[in-house]
């Protein structure tokens, strides 16, 4: 393939949600991730405008000038394919500046997309054909994938069970006809597996670029998102919910300069009606004078405006846009909303989810008003570039109000309490008054409540340095590896020079073995740190130099894990380690796991899912000692046996239930392996335990999801108060599923038990929590081990637990409830035995599971029983 000096590639994913990204993101470590980008409207005709002729819908004509005509103008040969979407076709005039474009097809004029939609592969076809012709050494290139938009049904790369579901779907999405949540289910994992294969065109172009092109930029984003039942529909409607107008944006570029520049300001508020104005001034051309969007890197926004219309007496989009306007303005706190003629506003501190809509207060009123006073006054332009005089007031008036400065000399004269009592009277609103009020929780030892607090200044400005420093550090004390990596490595790509980021990065490679990346950032912190820590940086290195020398004729021991996914992992990393060289790898994509793969002599998965499904079927693990533990969702689903058993030396089940469960569903598979049952490990040496008694406190502790049942806790408090009003629900998880939040939330002030049922959210300091809590709750309708459990009761908490599947082999079964009475009278009886509940999970103790890991990583054969 030919040599280019300059390409300059623009993908764009039609229907691609924000939090689609993920499974490109896994892609290529070459991308800078853009937090909060947004679209200009909610579907194509809305949103191309700005994409291409930078500006909003209502002012666009087709004789604006295009990207490609500014490119095209300055010497790039120019290629443009746009996957069949009439909407951003010649028809509407995208068709200009292009030397190459392809587009409609056969057009379905009721849909404005082709009969037959061409897959990301065709369209690879003509890109790399085209590039072999052009003789030009600038290009630029266009690319609309439409693979998750429309008929589906035909592409080769799904399978005949994918081919089925893609029919079913758009034949209920063309009807109007509601899903069932099988059927959502169904759709989101088509989703899914189209990005995957998507993922493998993005590698071809990130390829061709990184080998082929001296200089380039990619850019990968979406015209708009889809609606799934956030808001009662499963499409994307003129309704301008964030679902739809987030939008995902990455850059990869090999221009070192402009990578700094884009991971400066990838935290900022940004319109996809910056993006031509942005390249075009970083490329030294001249915009056109009709462009009405700003340069993201240069100018930070303040709002993002977006627009849609509605049919008249229709749902749908009127691309005329003679029908009724929707609009809304959005911050980073809030978002106003014209909707169907009526004004929404949310609070999007306290409700990023949209799902609570509020009175509009008086201040926004007046500065939209003036947004849209500008609006009318260049017919229907809305200017970004000026900040409105209503805005400063506004900032201003606020900040004085909240008297910052009295609540700076309140901490510095250590008066913790009375900076949270300022609080409670005035509620925080902006990232600094989150960061102050961090400060005094944390000074106060309520590292939750600091913790909660910095989540929420993240929320607001989630490149607040101070907030993602202070966070960093409270997940150091914890010794919360994995979280102080993600909030420490966020500072890092915003201000790499912090000595004290680098020193605790290196305490995270360290303690996962990776000694040389440890090593190398404690060798920048020395470019940065003052003098005198100097010596103590220096002893620091040398310490981890003979580490890595003292470990280096030790067995080399991988953990590798998908992300997010080594919650069980640490306690066993650190008591291997005096025996193994373990290095934990928590890894995204294949390239990692193998690389794991070729370090280790023994490789554990954890986890028999997909990591260990590409680990096991890479030809280069054959001859290593391999285990693969299988915890309970796995249980569930295809995973199993996609594995390559033959190179597995041993499953691990963490329960006998488990193992059982699997044999029924996987016969075949305990005749190729050996397994052995290992029970989780709690480390009895550092949970405290405390001789409780009878009391009003229930804990419950979960993710909440449908697994958990959280919909029991309701029924079985209500039955508590009506024996006594003091029994309280302690609810410390977070919503992974929204119908249970609006559920939960709905109930609780229907049943009115807005007193006896709290909400925490997610809790990352229990020890803390677990102080004031007389019992355990536990709902759940299926558990592989229950570690909550176990936890509550070596701290000599009562535990109530709900009788599901397996439960009896791991409880004891006067702890075990059937029915809600049977919960309800476990709490109010007298039976209560703190010192037999830790006694009981001695058991599943630590020390215990080592041992017993011990043992198995000794295990050479590893064919059949």
């Amino acid at each position: 393939m030919k040599q280019v000096k300059e390409a300059l590639v623009l993908i764009t994913i039609d229907t691609m949600r924000y939090d689609d990204k993920i499974f490109l993101l896994e892609n290529d470590g070459g991308f800078i991730d853009f937090k909060n980008v947004f679209a200009t409207g909610t579907s194509t005709p809305f949103v191309f405008p700005g994409i291409f002729a930078s500006c909003y819908p209502a002012v666009y004509r087709p004789s604006v000038p295009k990207l490609a005509e500014v490119l095209k103008s300055n010497g790039y040969a120019t290629f443009g394919h746009n996957g069949g979407n009439v909407y951003c076709s010649d028809v509407n005039g995208y068709d200009v500046g292009f030397d190459f474009f392809k587009d409609r097809f056969k057009q379905n004029t009721m849909t404005g997309l082709s009969t037959y939609i061409p897959s990301y592969n065709d369209i690879l076809s003509d890109f790399f054909k085209w590039i072999d012709e052009v003789k030009s050494e600038k290009i630029f290139s266009w690319l609309h994938f439409m693979d998750l938009h429309g008929r589906w049904d035909h592409f080769k790369y799904l399978s005949e069970e994918y081919r089925r579901i893609a029919l079913k779907v758009y034949q209920k999405k063309s009807k109007k006809l509601e899903f069932d949540s099988r059927e959502l289910s169904d759709y989101k994992n088509l989703r899914a597996e189209v990005l995957k294969h998507l993922k493998v065109g993005i590698s071809e172009i990130m390829d061709f670029v990184g080998k082929h092109a001296e200089k380039y930029i990619l850019i990968l984003t979406s015209d708009h998102g889809e609606e799934l039942m956030e808001h009662g529909n499963i499409d994307h409607l003129p309704k301008l919910y964030d679902e739809i107008l987030h939008v995902p944006f990455m850059i990869a570029t090999n221009i070192e300069k402009l990578r700094e520049q884009f991971k400066s300001v990838k935290n900022n508020l940004i319109s996809l009606i910056d993006l031509p104005v942005t390249l075009v001034d970083t490329l030294g051309f001249e915009k056109p004078k009709e462009w009405q969007g700003l340069n993201f890197v240069k100018k930070k926004r303040d709002f993002i405006y977006a627009e849609s219309f509605r049919q008249k007496n229709s749902p749908r989009h009127d691309p005329a846009m003679r029908g009724v306007r929707n609009y809304c303005v959005r911050t980073l706190e809030w978002k106003y909303m014209m909707l169907d003629t009526k004004e929404t506003f949310f609070d999007l501190q306290k409700d990023p989810y949209e799902l609570k809509p509020e009175s509009v207060p008086e201040k926004i009123k007046n500065y939209v008003k003036e947004i849209l006073k500008n609006e009318l006054k260049n017919r229907l332009k809305v200017i970004v570039g000026n900040k409105l005089s209503n805005k400063k007031e506004f900032k201003k008036e606020n900040e004085g109000n909240r008297g910052e400065g009295f609540l700076l000399s309140e901490l510095k004269g250590e008066n913790y309490g009375k900076v949270v009592e300022f609080f409670k009277k005035v509620a925080p609103k902006t990232d600094k008054d989150y960061v102050i009020l961090s400060l005094a929780y944390y000074n106060l030892k309520k590292r939750n409540e600091a913790i909660t607090a910095l989540k929420r200044a993240l929320t607001i400005n989630p490149g607040n340095l101070d907030a993602l420093f202070n966070l960093s550090q409270i997940y150091h004390e914890m010794r919360k590896w994995s979280k102080l990596y993600d909030v420490a490595k966020r500072y890092f790509e915003i201000d790499p020079n912090n000595w004290q980021i680098n020193d605790m990065l290196c305490d995270v490679y360290a303690f996962e073995g990776h000694f040389e990346k440890a090593i190398e950032y404690l060798q920048r912190a020395l470019n940065f740190a003052p003098k005198e820590i100097l010596p103590e940086i220096g002893e620091k290195i040398h310490f981890l130099k003979s580490k890595e020398k003292e470990v280096e004729n030790k067995p080399k021991l991988a953990f590798i894990c998908a992300k997010g996914l080594d919650s069980f992992l640490d306690d066993i990393v650190k008591s291997l380690s005096s025996e193994y060289w373990v290095k934990k790898y928590r890894v995204n994509n294949s390239k990692e796991i193998y690389s794991a793969i070729d370090w280790a002599d023994i490789i554990w998965f954890e986890w028999a899912n997909e990591v260990a499904i590409i680990g096991t079927n890479y030809p280069k693990i054959v001859g290593k000692s391999v285990f693969v533990r299988l915890h309970s969702y796995e249980l569930f689903t295809t995973y199993p046996v996609k594995i390559n058993w033959n190179n597995v030396n041993k499953i691990i089940f963490v329960a006998p239930h488990i193992k059982e469960i699997f044999e029924r569903s996987f016969p075949r598979i305990l005749e190729k392996v050996n397994w052995e049952v290992v029970y989780n490990g709690i480390d009895l040496d550092n949970v405290s335990f405390e001789k409780k008694e009878k009391g009003y406190d229930i804990a419950w502790v979960a993710h909440i999801n449908h697994k958990k049942n959280p919909e029991m806790i309701i029924q079985i408090i209500k039955k508590l108060t009506e024996v006594d009003e003091r029994y309280k629900i302690h609810v410390a998880g977070d919503f992974q599923e929204r119908r249970y939040e609006l559920y939960l939330k709905h109930m609780v002030k229907r049943m009115r038990l807005e007193r006896n049922v709290i909400f925490y959210g997610w809790i990352d300091d229990m020890e803390e929590w677990w102080k004031d809590k007389n019992y355990l709750l536990s709902t759940s309708v299926f558990e592989s081990f229950g570690f909550a459990i176990i936890e509550a009761m070596a701290r000599g908490i009562k535990p109530v637990i709900h009788s599901f599947y397996g439960a009896e082999r791991l409880y004891p079964e006067n702890l075990l409830f059937d029915t809600i009475d049977e919960a309800v009278q476990f709490i109010i009886s007298g039976d209560y035995n703190s010192a037999e509940y830790r006694s009981f999970v001695e058991r599943y103790s630590l020390k215990k599971q080592i041992k017993e890991i011990k043992k198995i990583l000794k295990f050479k054969s590893g064919r059949g029983n």
